[in-house]
């Protein structure tokens, strides 16, 4: 049990089992139909063949009443030829002492030619596959009736009805075991990103726990990274939601953003204006992108007056480069607090575009 209890927890194995498991269940269910089906088959074969039996004594019961009334073989023949319900694959017989008096229809009767004997006759139609019932009347006459098997599951749309179902099994197994698959792999890829953004959460809190051994004031290293390394959407909206401890207190968020509306902008331009504002960033300084051209910061352990120590640090930085050369980043800081949180603040700039001061 621990074994298998093993092979799901692990995300390379997970599927496999998975897979296992839903083919055992298949087959499972398969074999159950099938054996359903058999059941259904042979009980309706059942009553089908008593049902032939009741109506084989009806014939009977008819031939007492025209024999008794003084009725010959040849009015025998005629009444089985008129009453007996017949069909290429049911109909009805008479035999009296060792000889076939009627079989099926009066056509039939007179090409019989080597079968108007009794054991003859019985010896073919019983290796057929098919019911045969049979009374015995007086004076000798025996009625009965004989039905292909086939035709019996026909008339009862038996065999229409299992197709039915396997048809109905058929979808239903196809859609749970896309269900379960989906979900499965789901699930991993839902574990692999969860492990990756662990993995990134742990490495912040690290570089975070080195910065908070520093001491209160010193001027803090420039933070040293390529631009286009950056923390995706889900990474940061992570970190937005673990952004309540204290101890990251206090906290600002930068908002970087290109006027994308006036022209085109290659990544690399984009790259370009963020890696100048990214060379007055601190260590406690994590940056993420939000979409093509907008970025978010999320400055741990700093205050208002830092925040806006980096904006403007930035815009005199792009004068002296020459703000026409330059692909400018539009800046706005807001600070964190327990009445507007980080998450808060991220979610009303994603809507609106903008975020309300406090």
């Amino acid at each position: 049990m621990n074994w298998l209890s093993g092979l799901f927890k692990r995300t390379d194995s997970r599927m496999k089992a998975v897979i296992v498991l839903v083919g055992i269940a298949v087959l499972a269910g398969l074999c159950f139909l099938l054996h359903e089906n058999k059941r259904n088959r042979e009980s309706y074969l059942r009553m089908y063949e008593e049902r032939q039996q009741a109506y084989t004594e009806l014939l009977k019961n008819g031939l007492e009443q025209i024999v008794s009334a003084g009725a010959d073989e040849s009015a025998v023949r005629s009444w089985f030829s008129e009453k007996a319900e017949v069909s290429a694959n049911s109909w009805a017989f008479c035999l009296r002492g060792e000889s076939v008096l009627f079989a099926k229809d009066e056509q039939t009767t007179e090409t019989l030619r080597g079968m108007e004997d009794k054991d003859v006759f019985l010896k073919q139609i019983e290796n057929q596959d098919a019911f045969v019932t049979m009374a015995e009347g007086p004076d000798g006459y025996v009625a009965g009736v004989i039905t292909a098997k086939s035709y019996a599951l026909t008339q009862g749309q038996v065999q229409q009805h299992e197709i039915y179902l396997y048809l109905f099994w058929t979808v239903i197994m196809m859609a749970g075991v896309m269900s379960v698959i989906g979900l499965t792999a789901k699930f991993n890829g839902a574990e692999r990103k969860l492990e990756t953004v662990s993995s990134a959460m742990r490495r912040q809190n690290r570089k975070l726990e080195k910065n908070a051994s520093q001491e209160e004031g010193e001027d803090e290293p420039v933070a040293e990274q390529d631009p286009g390394n950056l923390y995706d959407a889900d990474l940061i909206h992570l970190f937005l939601k673990k952004s309540d401890d204290k101890a990251l207190f206090p906290m600002q968020i930068l908002f970087a953003s290109i006027a994308m509306e006036s022209r085109y902008y290659a990544r690399q331009e984009i790259f370009d204006a963020l890696g100048g504002l990214k060379q007055f960033l601190g260590r406690t300084h994590v940056v993420g992108e939000m979409k093509k051209g907008c970025f978010i910061v999320l400055m741990y352990r700093t205050m208002p007056e830092k925040a806006q120590s980096v904006i403007d640090q930035y815009e005199t930085w792009v004068r002296s480069n020459g703000d026409g050369e330059q692909t400018k980043l539009e800046l706005s800081a807001h600070e964190v607090m327990e009445a507007h949180s980080a998450l808060q603040i991220y979610e009303e700039y994603l809507q609106k575009g903008e975020v309300r001061d406090e």
